[in-house]
């Protein structure tokens, strides 16, 4: 679903620090979901932090799916709401000094 690794436009796509980026959920193509079943993994942060993973037309929350260290790879497993407005979308927001890798993949969804 998102991997900025892969991106041509690599600068414009990699998880900024303190910044939100937006993506639509997708899995072979478009899907109808209220909520994902994703892996988070993080990887090549210069600084340690979390990132947040939540529902893109809703407030950035106050708590992270998965905190890291400089210089870690970490995965973890969430369910992530989607946006109900019909967009699709979820957000990610990276709470460290330095930006970061961040790949999600998609396990399943719920309807």
């Amino acid at each position: 679903m998102w991997d900025e690794r892969l991106s041509t436009q690599q600068a414009e796509e990699i998880l900024r620090a303190q910044g939100r980026n937006l993506r639509r959920v997708r899995q072979r193509g478009e899907i109808d979901a209220v909520a994902a079943a994703v892996n988070l993994t993080v990887a090549g942060g210069s600084s340690g932090g979390y990132v947040s993973v939540w529902a893109g037309n809703q407030q950035t929350p106050f708590v992270g799916n998965i905190d890291f260290s400089a210089n870690q790879t970490r995965a973890n497993n969430a369910i992530v709401a989607v946006a109900n407005d019909g967009s699709g979308l979820v957000a990610a927001y990276a709470n460290a000094y330095d930006p970061v890798h961040l790949i999600i993949d998609v396990d399943g969804y719920f309807k």
